[in-house]
């Protein structure tokens, strides 16, 4: 049995609760609902790239993206002020998370980059789970010779 559109509907709502959003988006404003088939449409026209995300929703301080990773190690990366969390819709790959960026520069003022980094924790995702990223805590995700779907709440 494939669980998959359930899962995408289940997360959806549980999104819609803890965005919060809620589900009459053409009646309160500020609102937004997505259905699985418009997370699917969206992780299905991301640019054909190693690495890619598109905005789902911006509002505030937070944010909500599809994201893909395939086939390579992303860049090591830490976001002054804002927390990452991951829902893991499909694929598998490792997070490195923690440790400390060798060659920081600052990218932006909610992004700062490194060479690589170091001391990091692995950490395996799998599809269904949910892992937070600290603000200002280094993090890459490596995805070599697989490929990993998720979604990106980003909260300031």
């Amino acid at each position: 049995m494939n669980l998959r559109p359930l899962l995408l509907s289940l997360l959806a709502s549980l999104l819609c609760l803890a965005a919060p959003l809620a589900a009459q988006s053409d009646t309160v404003p500020g609102s937004s609902l997505f259905t699985a088939a418009q997370i699917r449409q969206a992780i299905d026209t991301l640019p054909n790239q190693a690495s890619a995300s598109r905005p789902l929703v911006a509002s505030g301080h937070y944010q909500i993206l599809v994201s893909r990773v395939r086939n390579t190690v992303g860049v090591a990366e830490e976001h002054p002020g804002v927390t990452d969390l991951y829902y893991i819709l499909s694929g598998h790959a490792t997070l490195r998370l923690g440790g400390h960026l060798i060659a920081p520069h600052t990218v932006s003022p909610v992004e700062v980059q490194g060479t690589r980094s170091e001391g990091y924790h692995e950490i395996e995702l799998r599809p269904g789970m949910i892992v937070t990223v600290p603000a200002d805590t280094p993090h890459q995700i490596a995805a070599e010779g697989t490929e990993i779907t998720m979604l990106v709440y980003k909260v300031q």
